[in-house]
């Protein structure tokens, strides 16, 4: 398939043919209609090679920066998290680094809902009954 599209190549950049280099081109006698058959074909084949090869996955490691972006928070506040293991995370070279979806798992485990007024009012009112009691 290179050879051919090669082929084709020189075919379209050379205006004479006496400017080609006869040991880089195949002579060969084939219809328009041959011809087209021939280049749809390899460009199926090359797009099915393609659709096959399959592509590496993104890794699930990621730095501190990352894990900022992902988490909406500072990078002091992940620090002090990591210190007192409130985070998962390990150490790569001496440097923090996270799991993408280990990280993603402790935000859900870590996320509440909100309240609602009536919630917040009660929960306050307990605080501040603890407090002077």
């Amino acid at each position: 398939f290179i050879h051919f599209l090669r082929v084709i190549h020189l075919l379209l950049t050379y205006r004479n043919i006496n400017e080609m280099k006869m040991d880089e081109v195949i002579f060969t006698q084939m219809t328009l209609t041959r011809l087209g058959d021939l280049i749809q074909d390899s460009v199926k084949k090359a797009i099915a090679d393609t659709d096959q090869t399959q592509q590496p996955e993104e890794s699930d490691r990621i730095n501190l920066s990352e894990a900022c972006k992902i988490t909406g928070l500072s990078k002091s506040k992940i620090y002090k998290l990591s210190m007192d293991s409130e985070i998962p995370k390990k150490k790569f070279n001496g440097k923090l680094v996270f799991s993408r979806k280990e990280l993603v798992e402790w935000m859900d485990q870590n996320t509440t809902e909100d309240r609602t007024r009536e919630e917040m009012s009660e929960h306050l009112a307990n605080i501040a009954q603890r407090r002077t009691a």
